[in-house]
């Protein structure tokens, strides 16, 4: 899996996105309906990402277009897609001509050149730092869940060690420790939805930004 030519912070697998120092998936899509076999970045416009699939189709995800699903979906050959690579050599970076054509091979050792539509090679104004500012989100996000993960653990292990000491020192009693955690429990999902609600809000009002700024 090629990794992403503009932000170079990130590389993404079919299709997880893998971050230094954090030990979960900076971002995961959900399941596709066939599996990825392998995936390319566009060379001029940050945000998308071409992924070949079991199927002979290609999925195309565009960040900047939403990141809960594929932008769009293109039956290339009824074989499985086994490389997929634009012709970057010799061309300057940035340079929409290397972005046009994409070459995508399948299973059976056949070639096939897909010329590509404008909107997929040309970058859109500040697209690298709203790309940038995507995956800064998404880390954001994985950092905050793991530290409320910890602390929840934390909560749980002190919970029953307070309730084990309540147990010696008045003998048997009622079992509250399921109480307790239930409680920790639902703390967790509150935080874990306000924080949910404040990620779609920025993404409702990045779209929003966006599709004004193409009017």
């Amino acid at each position: 899996m090629e990794s992403e030519p503009i932000i170079h912070d990130f590389v993404f697998f079919p299709f997880c996105a893998l971050a230094a120092g954090l030990a979960q998936n900076l971002f995961q899509s959900p399941a596709p309906t066939a599996y990825f076999t392998c995936g390319v970045w566009s060379p001029t416009r940050p945000s998308v990402i071409f992924l070949g699939r079991m199927d002979g189709g290609i999925d195309i995800w565009d960040f900047s277009d939403q990141s809960h699903k594929p932008s769009l979906f293109h039956s290339v050959t009824s074989a499985a897609i086994t490389s997929m690579c634009f012709q970057t050599d010799g061309v300057p970076a940035g340079d929409a001509t290397a972005a046009s054509q994409l070459a995508v091979g399948d299973v059976d050792g056949h070639l096939h050149v897909l010329t590509l539509p404008k909107n997929l090679v040309r970058a859109g104004g500040k697209e690298q730092e709203m790309m940038q500012g995507f995956l800064q989100r998404e880390e954001a996000a994985v950092v905050y869940f793991s530290e409320r993960r910890l602390k929840l653990g934390e909560m749980r292990e002190e919970m029953e060690k307070q309730q084990e000491e309540k147990q010696e020192d008045a003998g048997p009693t009622t079992d509250d420790t399921d109480k307790l955690m239930d409680a920790a429990e639902a703390t967790y999902k509150k935080f874990e939805l306000e924080w949910k609600a404040v990620l779609a809000e920025e993404e409702e009002a990045r779209q929003k930004k966006e599709k004004g700024a193409k009017k």
